[in-house]
């Protein structure tokens, strides 16, 4: 809900306002995911297929991109510089296992110049990009690596 977020918004604030660098890892809303999955399998075809999980991949990464997006707004409304990243905007490198992919590389430049320019980083958890640019997610509970 906005008010989780409001809060949210308000604890890292006051961190960051206390001079901490702060990069923000969130999760999608609450039952957001299982709902973006369960309509991918009212559609999906008979066999699943590795475009199929490639598919559910670029779904599923949506809902962290939404709760990142709300978050850095969320903070501008609090008087903080805050800026959002999708995972393969960092970039966070992975593997190509669709929908349990491991991660390889993190390219933390980006971030770090963030930082020292006093904006809070918000990034999404859960998903990165392939070699061949195409998004992953590193399984449920992704947010949490």
């Amino acid at each position: 809900s906005t008010e989780r977020i409001r809060n949210v918004a308000k604890r890292v604030a006051k961190w960051a306002r206390a001079g901490h660098q702060m990069v923000v890892v969130p999760s999608a809303m609450s039952g957001e995911t299982n709902r973006l999955l369960g309509l991918a399998k009212e559609l999906a075809p008979p066999r699943a297929s590795s475009a199929y999980h490639r598919e559910l991949d670029m779904l599923a990464s949506t809902g962290e991109q939404a709760s990142s997006a709300l978050l850095a707004i969320a903070l501008q409304a609090e008087g903080m510089e805050s800026v959002s990243y999708a995972g393969w905007q960092v970039p966070i490198r992975t593997d190509s296992s669709y929908t349990k992919a491991r991660i390889e590389s993190i390219d933390d430049q980006r971030v770090r110049a963030d930082l020292a320019a006093g904006k809070v980083v918000i990034v999404t958890g859960f998903q990165g990009i392939d070699e061949h640019g195409h998004i992953t997610t590193l399984g449920r509970g992704g947010s949490d690596t």
